[in-house]
């Protein structure tokens, strides 16, 4: 089964008719499949777009569906757990699969970083010239009729803002009371009005 985004074929596997059938495969088998193919193959197209978070809930849900053992048409089964709580990290008492949309927002975020941090490559030319003139990606707006890939990198901006910090070095490209510089776990940004 496929369903069509953006111009794009989204594969939507149908896990139980890819002969994994679950109640012949055990738990650590499922466990494998799960996160060496089901989690693994939006993983190119969640580095360049943001995925719908209806497409991500409906993906988790058939992995959920897949993981104890239910028939998705039927939706007969129990689900002993909440999909989040299969989402935590091993270490803290989950299964440690991947939230989908999470996943997608950080891969997009190393779109952004590269933003922040290579200001010669021809991506960074491409979209500040067009989205962010000034040069810098923390202070662009989402403009007028953007493409989807600026979209989805623009999602990004305000987990980056919260969480980048500008090293200072000669200090001459950086803006004292608008650039987050601080690193005293504040937001980064200075908090008293400037001068003037």
């Amino acid at each position: 089964m496929t369903e069509k985004r953006l111009g794009m074929v989204t594969p939507i596997p149908n896990f139980q008719k890819l002969c994994w059938r679950s109640k012949t495969i055990s738990s650590g088998g499922k466990e494998v499949l799960l996160k060496s193919v089901a989690q693994a193959m939006p993983n190119h197209i969640m580095s360049v777009f943001l995925i719908h978070v209806d497409l991500c809930a409906e993906l988790q849900r058939m992995k959920n569906s897949y993981w104890w053992g239910r028939d998705t048409s039927s939706r007969k089964g129990i689900s002993w757990t909440n999909w989040n709580n299969l989402c935590t990290s091993k270490s803290f008492g989950g299964m440690g699969f991947k939230n989908l949309h999470e996943f997608n927002i950080a891969m997009l975020a190393r779109q952004s970083w590269r933003l922040l941090n290579n200001q010669e490559s021809l991506c960074f030319k491409v979209l500040s010239a067009k989205y962010f003139p000034s040069g810098n990606f923390l202070d662009a707006s989402i403009g007028n009729n953007p493409s989807y890939t600026w979209r989805s990198i623009f999602a990004t901006k305000d987990m980056m803002r919260s969480g980048v910090r500008r090293g200072i070095g000669s200090g001459l490209k950086t803006r004292v009371w608008s650039d987050p510089w601080l690193v005293d776990g504040s937001s980064g940004f200075v908090n008293e009005v400037a001068p003037g």
